[in-house]
């Protein structure tokens, strides 16, 4: 199938959003397992959930400061025609 489009692929939001998790994800889950402190200090209930929980947070917080993906294939929104409401006389010009 050919690409008609000209945009990249790939948003920008959304490669920051995927990337910042898999690498919270991964970073949270090796210092928690591997670092004495922190593996004995955070309950064992709290170890499994927080790398989920720090990758989230980073990732949203990556995703709103990313650039919006311009997408010049789009055509620009109209507003809606302005419809007259039975009984309302029309605005004067």
């Amino acid at each position: 199938m050919a690409r008609t489009s000209t945009s990249t692929g790939i948003e920008t939001k959304v490669a920051a959003s995927s990337t910042t998790t898999i690498a919270a994800g991964y970073i949270s889950w090796l210092l928690i397992t591997f670092v004495p402190g922190l593996n004995d200090t955070i309950p064992a209930d709290l170890q499994g959930q927080l790398p989920v929980v720090i990758a989230f947070l980073l990732s949203t917080v990556a995703a709103y400061f990313a650039p919006h993906t311009i997408r010049p294939d789009l055509q620009p929104v109209e507003p809606p025609a302005q419809q007259d409401e039975p009984g309302v006389p029309p605005a004067r010009p």
